[in-house]
């Protein structure tokens, strides 16, 4: 194993410029992979927004709903809630909670 010593300051200098170099690397790498994922994260909500607005106010004007639509609304809510989706779709899912509920034979 052989031990190499820096010799002068300007091997030291010039050595914390290539480490502060590769943290700054590192860094702006971060920093895009994160602005990436926020990205995807908003537009997700924003798709999740629109079908559970859209279905809601469907439901709504119905005037009636079944389990399985009430399921596959909570499917679609609870991770649009979880990743900050706004108050807006959760008074209509609340709204649509309250519906009266049908059968699949009474929606024949």
């Amino acid at each position: 194993m052989t031990i190499t010593y820096v010799n002068s300051a300007k091997e030291i200098a010039q050595f914390i410029i290539a480490i502060i170099t590769i943290i700054g690397t590192i860094i702006t790498a971060f920093r895009f992979i994160h602005k990436g994922q926020k990205n995807q994260r908003d537009g997700t909500v924003a798709l999740l927004h629109d079908r559970i607005y859209q279905v809601c106010n469907f439901y709504i004007d119905r005037e009636w709903v079944t389990v399985n639509d009430l399921r596959n609304l909570d499917y679609m809510y609870r991770p649009y809630h979880a990743m900050g989706g706004n108050d807006i779709c959760t008074e209509l899912v609340e709204r649509c909670k309250k519906l009266p509920i049908k059968t699949d034979v009474d929606t024949r």
